[in-house]
């Protein structure tokens, strides 16, 4: 029961990865599995840009 359990918490990682990232779920699935699987995008966030986070810089010294 232990492998089922990661592999559902692997899912639910990586699906709300894919969320954040595009909005969709199985975006371009049809480059791996081909153009009849092209039905599979799911759109969860309509006129999403992206999520992207930004790096504040920090002064280092020379030695």
């Amino acid at each position: 029961m232990m492998g089922i359990g990661f592999t559902i918490v692997l899912v639910a990682l990586g699906a709300a990865r894919e969320i954040s990232a595009t909005g969709t779920l199985f975006a371009n699935a049809s480059l791996l599995l081909g153009e009849s699987f092209r039905f599979l995008e799911v759109t969860v966030i309509p006129n999403y840009k992206g999520f992207l986070l930004v790096r504040s810089k920090v002064k280092t010294t020379a030695l």
